[in-house]
């Protein structure tokens, strides 16, 4: 009972789906998950009386990739972890669902809610369980990526200036971009002005 059986990607990458290839996950397997601190690693769990857990991941490599908000670079994956008497997750924004796993070491607690007999809920439904207890917890864990269209991802997490990031010395300001057809205003960073830059006109303050 509770035996880990553990899937781990090579150096550089980390799990994009993960689930317990051995099944049996609402009769004899508590689950799969992705480890909270170290997103290279898939992990199946047996269940009480279980012939034991095999885990099954597939694995990309890490990338930082630019933010289209002006930002440092981003990750290409996020992991997520919930834990608790109801779990949930979401994506934020600017990044999608492609994997969702569930576990509880109670079994029982994962049936009629979603999860297929992997440990995987499929990424149209939320990735959420309900009706467990604090005592006898279950978890949800999540894989998210970046939306591959940029532009999309700009106005999702930036179309207006409160979430564009400007330099030290800079100020973000909404402009019309000349080669915009729809004169539609998008974030941009200017030089943030003093209140007067001619001190013989306006004198030392």
């Amino acid at each position: 009972d509770d035996a880990h059986s553990l899937a781990t990607c090579p150096m550089g990458y980390v799990v994009t789906y993960c689930e317990a290839l051995s099944g049996l996950v609402h009769t004899k397997c508590d689950g799969a998950f992705v480890k909270r601190e170290n997103g290279g690693v898939c992990v199946a769990v047996n269940g009480w009386g279980g012939p034991g857990a095999v885990a099954k991941a597939v694995c990309s490599q890490f990338e930082q990739v630019s933010d289209p908000c002006n930002g440092p670079n981003l990750p290409k994956y996020k992991n997520l972890h919930s834990r608790g008497p109801n779990p949930s997750l979401k994506c934020p924004p600017g990044y999608e669902q492609i994997l969702c796993n569930a576990r509880s070491p109670w079994l029982g607690k994962l049936t009629g809610k979603g999860v297929d007999d992997k440990g995987v809920i499929a990424n149209d439904k939320a990735c959420a369980v309900t009706g467990c207890t604090d005592r006898y917890w279950c978890e949800v864990t999540a894989v998210c990526q970046l939306i591959e269209d940029r532009e999309a991802y700009a106005e999702a997490v930036c179309s207006t200036c409160e979430g564009y990031h400007c330099g030290e010395g800079q100020e973000c300001v909404m402009m019309e971009m000349d080669d915009d057809p729809a004169d539609k205003e998008t974030p941009t960073c200017v030089q943030k002005q003093t209140r007067c830059d001619n001190t013989d006109l306006c004198g030392e303050d």
